[in-house]
C-alpha cells in the first residue's frame, strides 16, 4: 500500500497515510514532471535568490510540509559566469498555503 501524495510504502493493513491523511492506494504511477503539474499548488514564495529559496525549503522541510522549487535555471552567459534566470518559486499544496506562508513571512523577499 502506497501514499500517492508523499508516496510512503505501508504493510497491509493500513488505509490511510498517517502524514498526509489520504487514502492509500495498491499501486504508485510512475513519477513524472507532468503528475506535479497536476496537482494544485499554490505559490507561497517568488524569489531570485537561492540561498532564499534554501532556506524557504528548510522550514517547510522542518514543518512537514511537501513542497517543490520551481525555476531558477542557470544558463551560461559568458565562459565561467552563470546567473540564474527567472524567479525560482516555491510551491505547496493548496491546503497547506496558509500555514506556509506563516511560516516564511520573515524571508527577505516575502510571500508571491
Amino acid at each position: 500500500m502506497y501514499c500517492p501524495r508523499c508516496r510512503a510504502e505501508y504493510r497491509e493493513g493500513f488505509e490511510e497515510c498517517l502524514d498526509c491523511n489520504c487514502q492509500l492506494v495498491d499501486d504508485l504511477p510512475p513519477e513524472s514532471d507532468e503528475m506535479i503539474d497536476d496537482i494544485e499548488l499554490t505559490t507561497v514564495l517568488t524569489t531570485d535568490s537561492s540561498d532564499t529559496a534554501e532556506v524557504a525549503s528548510h522550514i517547510l522541510e522542518d514543518s512537514g510540509i511537501y513542497f517543490y522549487v520551481k525555476g531558477g535555471g542557470f544558463d551560461k552567459v559568458t565562459v565561467g559566469y552563470d546567473h540564474m534566470v527567472g524567479p525560482i518559486r516555491v510551491q505547496v499544496y493548496e491546503e497547506d498555503g496558509e500555514l506556509a506562508m506563516s511560516l516564511l513571512e520573515d524571508l527577505e523577499d516575502g510571500p508571491a
